[in-house]
């Protein structure tokens, strides 16, 4: 009897250690790749051009939770909803207000905002793709 307690007590310490050592940190390696989305980013790119040739630099903002799409081209409100998995990214109903915007850039903004089919996130960047190609790249506004 008591070599079965011994036993079943020896057994338990090594899981109490390895339980208590098993709790993983957060990082951009264990975080999903949707929730990394999560959050606003700021134009950085635009096809290839700096965005600090706009008039105004448009901002967007992912809310993950119920699949909206936020922000501002520039002179005007935008949203819409979007459905993201891993690397791919669907933008969908994208509108924005009934305002006249003359900004330079905020219909190219758009435009290439809905051609969007992929994305990724590395070093706080958001880059929007269209199968290989870069379209959009954002860094992340904190």
């Amino acid at each position: 009897m008591h070599f079965s307690r011994y036993f079943m007590l020896l057994a338990t310490i090594p899981l109490i250690f390895f339980a208590c050592g098993s709790k993983k940190q957060l990082t951009s390696e264990t975080t999903t790749p949707l929730a990394r989305l999560q959050g606003s980013w700021k134009l950085a790119q635009l096809e290839g051009r700096s965005a600090e040739s706009l008039q105004a630099v448009p901002v967007i903002e992912f809310d993950t939770r119920i699949g909206r799409l936020y922000g501002s081209e520039g002179c005007r409100a935008i949203g819409g909803t979007f459905d993201a998995r891993s690397e791919w990214i669907s933008i969908g109903n994208l509108e924005t207000r009934d305002e006249d915007c003359n900004i330079q850039g905020s219909s190219a903004f758009l435009n290439t905002l809905r051609r969007v089919n992929g994305y990724r996130i590395a070093d706080n960047q958001l880059v929007l793709v269209r199968g290989e190609t870069e379209l959009l790249r954002f860094d992340r506004v904190d």
